[in-house]
């Protein structure tokens, strides 16, 4: 598995890809960065403590994408919270996002796994990151948008993966739920009792959008109540003014 603050040696310099779209950067991080980044993290609730707690001094590679901020890096939280995967991952496997390639890194060293096939909907994207990689003959790179592509037919995998979000966001959790009951049919369930999918942070997704909707849920009661107060009161200043 690769380690946190490894990239660099694929990506040494700060780079952009052809059309501006993308971007390598690094973030060096030492002891006072690390304490501060700590810090806020403790008092920034659940999400900013996972984001943080366990980060270490060192140089860190960042994927940013234009519009969309940061895409990916080699934190640990990034190692983290794809471990599942890259500790699952065997047979044929399917990865929905190319990313900068840290997971394709670790998955394809394993002896479990067979072929790898990667969808990417941005070529510029692939461009740029593909000829750092030293992928092997394991890997091939498709090109279309998760929610509209299909495998060929009669196309089956043991490993399916969707990895096609940079942040955690509740209206993440209905996408994830779309693409699993889509692709269900596309497990090798038939010949692989252990087969595996999985979207990235999905667990995370759920419990924000569950937060969310609980608050607007509240939300609705407490303006419903508050609507059906303002009435009874208008009422009541309409009869005082009969009167």
């Amino acid at each position: 598995m690769i380690k946190p603050g490894t990239m660099i040696k694929y990506f040494p310099k700060e780079i952009k890809s052809a059309n501006g779209n993308f971007e390598i950067g690094h973030t060096v991080m030492d002891e006072d960065f690390i304490k501060r980044e700590k810090l806020r993290g403790a008092f920034g609730g659940w999400e900013s403590y996972a984001e943080t707690h366990d980060l270490e001094p060192g140089t860190y590679i960042k994927l940013v994408g234009k519009g969309h901020g940061i895409m990916m890096s080699d934190t640990p939280m990034e190692i983290r919270t794809n471990r599942e995967f890259i500790e699952e991952a065997h047979g044929d496997v399917l990865i929905a996002g190319l990313g900068m390639g840290l997971v394709l890194l670790s998955i394809q060293r394993r002896k479990e796994v067979e072929t790898i096939t990667v969808l990417e909907k941005s070529r510029e994207l692939v461009d740029f990151i593909v000829p750092h990689l030293p992928l092997t003959h394991k890997i091939e790179i498709r090109f279309g948008d998760i929610f509209e592509w299909l495998p060929n037919d009669g196309e089956v995998f043991d490993t399916i993966y969707f990895d096609i979000w940079d942040e955690i966001d509740g209206d993440n959790y209905p996408e994830t739920k779309v693409l699993h009951k889509r692709f269900r049919k596309y497990l090798n369930k038939d010949s692989n009792l252990h087969w595996w999918m999985d979207s990235w942070r999905r667990e995370d997704f759920r419990r924000k959008y569950f937060e969310h909707k609980r608050y607007s849920d509240d939300m609705d009661r407490f303006n419903g109540a508050k609507i059906s107060g303002i009435e009874t009161l208008e009422k009541d200043f309409d009869k005082k003014e009969v009167k």
